[in-house]
């Protein structure tokens, strides 16, 4: 009978396989920022090998733990907000020019920050990064699921920049995770492919958005940065009770601006 136990990799072998990981990450990250959006759910697979925890996946703790390293630090800003008329807020974004930015150890307090809340007619929501990876990576793009989780119906209206709102925050986490990744390769002397990424996706680095509803009327508070103030481009797009798209912009000249669409 031929023996299948399989074989433990060795250190090396173990690196080789990482560096390539990382490889495949950078070379998603490229392809949207040239505006292919739909590798959203391939990027979600590579950020689920390198950040969650699972069989097979936990690439850089194992990283860590293999080679005696310390998890890096990144600054984000604070986690999504949650208060009772808040309808919808994201957190927890790479915010390295922030002052309201906070150190966290990547990937556990990362991992672990809540990165989405939402406030729905059947029920409210908090979900961590380590949610938004996983359900992305799992029903999207490493299965064809033939069922969709809550979370990702909640957020199926919603868009942020100039794409929806799952392909803009997976490349934020993206970002993130090849920083973090080609600098603990930097330190095992295994740096064979560097690269660095933007930090703005179509001209917007968002930091921080709060969606909420105050005495019936629909407001949006934003921290973010831009690359031209003044440019006209979208913010958020999110769907109210009353089945209404609501898109926040930039309109010409820096203002922000309202627009209701009605379904």
């Amino acid at each position: 009978m031929t023996d299948r136990t399989p074989r433990a990799l060795g250190d090396g072998e173990f690196l080789s396989r990482f560096r390539k990981v990382v490889r495949r990450l950078d070379a998603h990250l490229a392809a949207i920022d040239r505006g292919n959006y739909f590798l959203r759910d391939d990027l979600a697979t590579v950020l689920r090998t390198l950040l969650t925890h699972g069989k097979g996946d936990d690439g850089i703790r194992r990283l860590l733990s293999r080679f005696g390293l310390t998890q890096l630090s990144r600054k984000l800003s604070p986690s999504a907000k949650e208060a009772p008329d808040v309808l919808l807020a994201i957190g927890a974004l790479p915010a390295d020019e922030d002052e309201c930015a906070i150190a966290m150890t990547v990937p556990d307090e990362f991992m672990s920050a809540n990165a989405l809340f939402a406030r729905a007619a059947n029920g409210v929501r908090c979900v961590t990064w380590e949610d938004v990876v996983s359900d992305y990576g799992n029903t999207f793009g490493a299965h064809l699921s033939t069922t969709v989780p809550v979370l990702l119906d909640d957020v199926h209206y919603f868009g942020l920049s100039e794409t929806d709102f799952g392909t803009y925050m997976l490349r934020s986490a993206g970002v993130l995770t090849s920083s973090v990744c080609h600098e603990l390769l930097q330190k095992l002397k295994a740096d064979d492919a560097p690269a660095t990424h933007s930090p703005y996706m179509a001209g917007t680095q968002i930091y921080q958005a709060i969606y909420l509803r105050e005495a019936g009327k629909d407001d949006l508070r934003v921290n973010m940065r831009r690359e031209e103030w003044k440019k006209a481009s979208p913010i958020m797009t999110v769907r109210n009770p009353e089945r209404q798209d609501l898109l926040f912009s930039v309109a010409e000249g820096g203002y922000l601006r309202l627009e209701v669409r009605q379904d």
